[in-house]
């Protein structure tokens, strides 16, 4: 176990690493696994990383308390997540001009991803007094995790669907930030 000190000027930094690193690893090892047996698993990353990710995340990080709780709640939450944001992205599709090819349809559905994910797994480590902060922050972190999936496209590297494993590291970052930000606001 790795002993950080909460005083450390680079705590948030270093959350966010490790859990981008979590959910990373993950999102490759069932990416991987995906292309092996040819065929696309879907929903099984969100699920195994929704699982394995907070659970690497917060063992490091030595917050232990409530980990089954988290390790359940964070995947329901990322699978929820997920889905209503991209059937919200849809809806939104079909409002603005270029539907689907429009870029702002994949920053609308990050951005909801990240906001849904962010402020219920905070809720859940720090009760219902830490909404608002989670709410707030991981509403500027959707906006700039959101924006960078632009950048990304369409993007395949030896197979692996890089708009797939941003997305699931966005979860990772935001998850991180977010327990790195509160505990030194502590």
């Amino acid at each position: 176990m790795i002993m950080l000190s909460k005083e450390n000027r680079y705590y948030p930094l270093i959350t966010t690493l490790v859990g981008a690193l979590s959910f990373l690893a993950v999102a490759i090892v069932i990416g991987a696994l995906s292309l092996l047996v040819g065929f696309d698993l879907s929903v099984l990353p969100l699920f195994v990383a929704g699982i394995v990710g907070p659970l690497v995340m917060f063992w490091i990080l030595g917050k232990r308390e409530r980990l089954l709780l988290n390790v359940i709640i964070s995947s329901a939450t990322l699978i929820f997540s997920f889905l209503l944001a991209f059937m919200l992205g849809y809806l939104v599709a079909a409002i603005v001009p270029g539907g689907t090819d429009n870029p702002a349809v994949n920053v609308v559905a990050i951005l909801m991803m990240i906001v849904i994910y962010g402020t219920v797994m905070g809720v859940m480590q720090n009760g219902n007094d830490a909404a608002i902060f989670f709410l707030t922050r991981a509403a500027i972190i959707g906006i700039v995790l959101g924006l960078g999936i632009i950048v990304i496209g369409d993007i395949k590297i030896l197979g692996l669907d890089l708009n797939y494993l941003y997305i699931l590291t966005s979860f990772g970052i935001t998850l991180g930030l977010l327990t790195g930000l509160y505990d030194k606001k502590k």
